[in-house]
């Protein structure tokens, strides 16, 4: 079965690691933290 790749996803992970921080990365995205959390 294929898969789709989500891009939106990839970006939200990359900015994590950039931060190394769920909360900055949330902050820096104008996204709740939870929602970054839970995409994880």
């Amino acid at each position: 079965m294929k898969q789709n790749f989500d891009f939106n996803l990839a970006a939200i992970f990359i900015k994590v690691v950039e931060h190394k921080s769920i909360t900055k990365a949330a902050e820096k995205l104008g996204m709740p933290k939870a929602t970054v959390s839970r995409k994880l």
